[in-house]
């Protein structure tokens, strides 16, 4: 990373930008629930899910998949 002081703004203008709800889906690749698929009957757990990954600029497939994997056995490990 660039020392200097356009370095050091663009670090702190990523900080903030991050931290606003409504901004920060431009610092950081976002993933979107958009389609589930269960059964007819309510409080069904779902046996299939799509996710729409937005990645950010830069950003790789391969990179992303693999937080969708470290997020999804974290909650996996969680849950039992």
């Amino acid at each position: 990373m660039d020392r200097s002081w356009g370095g050091a703004l663009f670090v702190l203008l990523v900080v903030v930008v991050a931290r606003n709800p409504t901004t920060a889906a431009l610092v950081r690749t976002t993933a979107a629930t958009t389609i589930f698929q269960a059964g007819t009957k309510e409080n069904v757990i779902p046996h299939q899910a799509t996710v729409n990954l937005r990645l950010l600029p830069g950003g790789t497939v391969e990179a992303a998949l693999a937080m969708c994997v470290v997020f999804f056995t974290q909650l996996i490990e969680e849950a039992a």
